[in-house]
């Protein structure tokens, strides 16, 4: 029960951190934390845990707490991209009510997915 719970909060916490940052920071920031979140969706989770679990010492009985933080280091990425896309959304519609037109194309839509 330890080590799920150790594992969501901090995937939880790695997910916000990184994915919000990247979404609201823009430009080069977003860029080379986009590519550091499609990196971590990319590897393999299973084999990635059996070599971190590899490094740890032989005569020793991993902790609860450290394997939380390996099963972690694998999934925060799919959160990190989620909350990346909803921060990006909100950022470009915050711009788009400064625009008329583009004000304007929003509303009209908004009335088209009413109907």
């Amino acid at each position: 029960m330890l080590v799920a719970l150790m594992a969501g909060l901090v995937a939880t916490a790695l997910s916000v951190l990184i994915g919000v940052s990247s979404g609201y920071a823009g430009g080069l920031v977003d860029d080379l934390l986009s590519m550091l979140i499609n990196i971590g969706l990319v590897l393999p989770a299973l084999p990635l845990l059996i070599v971190m679990t590899g490094f740890l010492p032989k005569n020793s009985n991993p902790s609860d707490l450290l394997i939380g933080l390996i099963i972690a280091a694998t999934g925060w990425a799919w959160g990190a991209r989620v909350l990346r896309v909803q921060t990006l959304s909100l950022g470009q519609a915050s711009r788009c009510w400064k625009s008329p037109a583009c004000a304007w194309t929003m509303a009209s839509a908004r009335t088209r997915c009413a109907r």
